[in-house]
């Protein structure tokens, strides 16, 4: 579909290059923030866990479905936390931490429901794969799915989704501040 897959090679030289940009990050005193899993997974994990729960996510920005429409896993199910909690673990072998990790699960995309209920627990079972793939994770995400669908974000529901998480765990980046303040 897309000129794939990519060679061996490109994947090795990804690795050992992201490896060192991560030492050189850490030698000069920064934090780096990896990533974690948000849920999105290819369709092919609806046919292999046929007793889980998905959900397709709404296309994105005019583009067409086939290529933007997401599979999601539903955070109700204990394969998103399991799948979650294995990235980060995996990810820690191979690179280290510094125990922050950015995931947006709902960047320019809605939730596929607006319940208070369903967003409190899509950021529990956010925080809780986190928190099992290592113990000190600090969940990093950007502030401007909150800014850029205002209609849906009211402040109850971001209360409801980010509510579950402790202050203290969480850093919420406010990326538009400068053009559209929302957090002064």
């Amino acid at each position: 579909k897309f000129g794939g897959p990519l060679p061996r090679s490109y994947l090795e030289h990804s690795l050992s290059l992201t490896k060192r940009i991560l030492r050189r990050a850490r030698e000069l005193g920064m934090t780096p923030v990896l990533p974690g899993f948000s849920g999105h997974v290819p369709d092919e994990f609806v046919t292999l866990f046929k007793n889980e729960t998905f959900s397709r996510l709404p296309h994105w920005s005019g583009f067409p479905r086939e290529f933007t429409a997401l599979s999601f896993v539903e955070p109700s199910s204990a394969l998103y936390v399991r799948l979650g909690a294995r990235f980060v673990e995996i990810q820690r072998e191979i690179f280290g931490t510094d125990h922050f990790y950015a995931v947006d699960q709902f960047n320019e995309n809605d939730p596929p429901s607006g319940s208070d209920d369903y967003l409190a627990q899509c950021g529990r079972a956010q925080f809780q794969a986190l928190k099992q793939g290592d113990a000190e994770a600090v969940w990093v995400m950007q502030g401007w799915l909150f800014v850029f669908h205002q209609r849906f974000w009211a402040p109850d529901r971001v209360k409801a989704y980010l509510g579950g998480v402790p202050d203290d765990r969480m850093l919420v980046l406010d990326l538009i501040s400068e053009a559209t303040p929302a957090y002064t």
